[in-house]
């Protein structure tokens, strides 16, 4: 079953754009976000109607329709990227039943070869000397994400406290 999601062309013509009915609760997610908008921009022109002055009706009609198009342009293009995001994660999902599909290979760890175990173990010794994961970026030139991981994988591991004692 589907239902019909209209698409502007232009400033007239209404294009049909068919979407799947398993589409609904994401559509209308999006319109809940387009809703909250659309009522703080009304409220913001509101606040502005006693006060002819700042705006005449030109400029308001303007941001009217400067908004909507907005609204309509980046509603299209979340809508779209979401729809990426699914098809992208159920095609690694199915990926992953076949077997096919095992993730990227960690670069730094115990068991590296080459600069790789070099670079590891820098890491480590500095994380065993306390110093910040910054400071461990700066030096390396490893990501902090990766810093943070080995950081994880040693204290659920208890190597920091076991490090400690063997100082």
């Amino acid at each position: 079953m589907a239902f019909l999601l209209p698409r502007l062309k232009g400033d007239i013509k209404m294009e049909p754009n068919w979407q799947p009915i398993s589409n609904l609760p994401l559509i209308g997610e999006l319109i809940d976000g387009q809703l909250m908008a659309a009522r703080d921009q009304y409220t913001n022109l509101l606040e502005a109607q006693p006060k002819p002055h700042v705006l005449d009706d030109y400029t308001v009609d303007r941001v009217i329709h400067v908004y909507t198009e907005q609204l309509i342009f980046s509603a299209t293009a979340e809508f779209e990227r979401k729809m990426i995001k699914d098809r992208q994660r159920e095609g690694i999902e199915i990926a992953k039943k076949k077997g096919k599909y095992k993730g990227r290979d960690i670069q730094y760890h115990s068991h590296g070869k080459g600069k790789d175990k070099l670079i590891y173990d820098k890491i480590i010794q500095m994380l065993s000397r306390k110093e910040s994961v910054m400071e461990i970026y700066r030096e390396t030139d490893v990501s902090r994400n990766t810093i943070y991981r080995i950081k994880r994988e040693l204290e659920y591991k208890g190597g920091l406290a076991w490090m400690e004692r063997s100082r």
